[in-house]
């Protein structure tokens, strides 16, 4: 395993910059998962470590070493691929060994019949199924060696797909979105094998998705990419907790955060989620709050603003509501309701929010994290003013 350092690389693909001086550092061991929208540019960076693409400006250092004029092979990493890439012809133990083959066997001792023959080869043979089979056992696929890739099913081929790269013995692992085939019952499944593995092989993981569920349970770093631009990167729970800039707050999470304008208490006189009537003090370039749904709290009876509601998500174990605003029609809230706190969430029926403010954000005109701050606001002729 090794230290995979990506610095101030860009990519430009005619006239459109899909990378924009992208630097990240990856210790070694560390599991990294590269996340963001469709077309940010994180699988252009995963393909650009690989040496699959080459980078207008930057550097790509793995270990000690900068490899941005060696070959794809000659950098010592495994990728896995949202395809598989599996050989349809060869059985999984064939699919497995062909790194191994192609690196310790010269091409006449690859020969199908007369190569097993040649000095040297029965060694290399050898060595290399005990390599096979090792990573088959790891990975529970020991009783499907014998089979062809047509007679696997999707999570069963990812697996062979990760022990082909697991007997390289890489500096580090690539992942392009690998659970994106998969249903979701046994994505649920691979996602805690493939953070299994992580955790006894110890390797530097590289992971790339768009799913933050994937990148939120499986990572020890998140970086969140936009428009070829890595914005911020941190633990999961930094990421979720203390956003930099709004389009993290927005992509991370689910159901989405709240986003509320501050001015509204100003403009309309209401009291709304918003400004000090909702207890909370920004920044004086704070434009709007965003509000996580479970911070949000619901009621029948009481709360900082009355709304209805317009949808509800019965997830089992928990509930969310949409309500939109009397005073601010044009503003829908969702709140995690709870489960069996016995209020009506019929759709239309009557509901007032309120929120805890010590865990509001704020941001700025151009989506930049800004200070805020909470204080108890209390209630007059049902309004929420500041004390004192």
């Amino acid at each position: 395993m090794a230290e995979v350092q990506i610095r101030n690389v860009s990519k430009r693909f005619g006239t459109t910059t899909v990378l924009e001086n992208a630097s990240l550092t990856i210790s070694k061991g560390e599991f990294v998962s590269l996340i963001g929208p469709s077309g940010c540019g994180k699988s252009t960076l995963l393909r650009i470590i690989s040496g699959l693409e080459v980078q207008d400006t930057g550097q790509i250092v793995i270990g000690d070493r900068t490899v941005d004029d060696l070959r794809p092979s000659a950098r010592n990493l495994a990728m896995v691929f949202q395809s598989y890439a599996l050989y349809p012809h060869l059985n999984v133990a064939s699919n497995i060994a062909m790194p191994l083959r192609m690196q310790r066997l010269n091409g006449f001792q690859r020969l199908p019949v007369i190569g097993r023959f040649l000095p040297g080869s029965a060694t290399a043979n050898d060595g290399i199924a005990r390599q096979v089979r090792d990573a088959a056992e790891m990975l529970d696929i020991s009783h499907l060696l014998e089979r062809k890739p047509g007679q696997l099913s999707g999570g069963q081929r990812q697996r062979v797909a990760v022990g082909r790269a697991l007997v390289r013995d890489p500096a580090a692992f690539l992942l392009d979105e690998p659970l994106s085939n998969l249903d979701a019952k046994l994505r649920v499944h691979m996602r805690t094998e493939i953070a299994q593995l992580h955790r006894r092989l110890k390797a530097t993981f590289i992971y790339v998705t768009h799913d933050q569920v994937e990148a939120m349970t499986m990572s020890d770093r998140i970086a969140v990419m936009m428009d070829g631009d890595i914005i911020q990167v941190g633990t999961p729970d930094e990421v979720y907790d203390q956003p930099v800039d709004i389009r993290v707050a927005e992509f991370i999470g689910s159901p989405k955060i709240n986003v509320v304008p501050v001015d509204i208490e100003a403009a309309r006189g209401m009291a709304v989620l918003a400004g000090a009537a909702s207890g909370v003090v920004t920044d004086p370039s704070a434009v709007s709050l965003g509000i996580r749904p479970e911070a949000i709290t619901v009621s029948s009876s009481s709360g900082l603003a009355a709304g209805i509601v317009e949808h509800a998500e019965n997830l089992g174990s928990e509930e969310y509501v949409q309500v939109r605003l009397d005073a601010l029609p044009e503003i829908v809230i969702t709140a995690r309701a709870g489960h069996g706190t016995g209020w009506t969430r019929r759709i239309g029926s009557a509901a007032h929010v309120s929120f805890d403010g010590n865990r509001a954000l704020a941001f700025d005109s151009a989506g930049r994290r800004v200070a805020c701050r909470a204080y108890a606001p209390r209630h007059v002729g049902g309004k929420a003013v500041a004390n004192g």
